[in-house]
């Protein structure tokens, strides 16, 4: 009993140790279209406290893929403006292996905040990139199949 108590205090303590700096008690913007690389799904989450919302002026993605592959980004309603581009200038994908991507992400604001950039698979969260609003972030990752 002792052992699973420590071990249940030692996760929720690792797991507040971990959760980075999630503004408590702010609402939080979020922008996450979806870009598919042949049949492979991925969401990229752009956040911002939403009390920014006022003075952004939008989201400009930036998708970077291979010369070889095909890529689609959709995106629904967003409380942002958000603009997606693809640039195939990534080495040419094999085939068979992971594609490899990179995604640069700049929130355009008439101020200076915090901002988080997440790439998420339909099956778990890849990773997460903090980033300030005005300056360009950008993630790597690879799409599995």
């Amino acid at each position: 009993m002792r052992r699973s108590f420590i071990g249940i205090v030692a996760a929720v303590l690792l797991w507040t140790a971990l959760g980075g700096t999630a503004l408590a008690g702010s609402q939080w913007c979020v922008n996450d279209p979806t870009i598919v690389v042949e049949g492979r799904q991925s969401k990229v989450a752009v956040s911002f406290d939403a009390a920014y919302s006022p003075v952004t002026q939008g989201i400009a993605l930036v998708i970077h893929a291979p010369s070889n592959v095909s890529v689609s980004v959709s995106s629904g309603a967003t409380p942002v403006p958000e603009t997606a581009s693809v640039v195939y200038d990534l080495a040419a994908w094999d085939g068979d292996s992971a594609i490899h991507l990179r995604v640069d992400v700049t929130v355009r604001a008439s101020a200076s905040f915090r901002t988080e950039t997440t790439v998420w698979r339909p099956d778990a969260k890849l990773l997460t990139e903090k980033g300030t609003s005005g300056q360009t972030t950008s993630i790597k990752y690879d799409l599995r199949r």
